[in-house]
């Protein structure tokens, strides 16, 4: 079986290097990255996907790194599957321990339904 690479412990550390460096998402005031440090955040995210890869002994992308990132923070209306849905509910949990997210950036609403 194939090592796990998006672990709760690997989530946990992208959003606690990300809150330390450019603090939690509510302050960034732009979508995607701090305001007026794109540079220095995409720059950041090279290198810490480079640490990953080395952690992991498999290489890791910046695009997986972003993707991680654009699934705390989100803003459809509806995840299907439960694939999608473990991905969102497992990093929505890491970026809000973190201090990453707050309370607010979780949504109003969630339905479940089960299979």
């Amino acid at each position: 079986m194939a090592k796990r690479i998006w672990t709760y412990e690997m989530r946990s550390i992208l959003y606690k290097k990300l809150t330390e460096k450019f603090g939690p998402y509510n302050k960034w005031n732009n979508k995607n990255y701090p305001n007026g440090k794109r540079d220095e955040y995409m720059e950041f995210i090279t290198e810490l996907a480079k640490s990953f890869s080395v952690l992991m002994n498999k290489e890791i992308t910046k695009d997986a790194v972003f993707m991680q990132i654009a699934w705390a923070t989100t803003e459809q209306n509806k995840i299907e599957g439960e694939g999608h849905s473990s991905v969102y509910v497992l990093n929505m949990a890491a970026a809000y321990e973190n201090g990453f997210l707050t309370g607010k950036d979780f949504p109003k609403l969630l339905l479940v339904e089960r299979s």
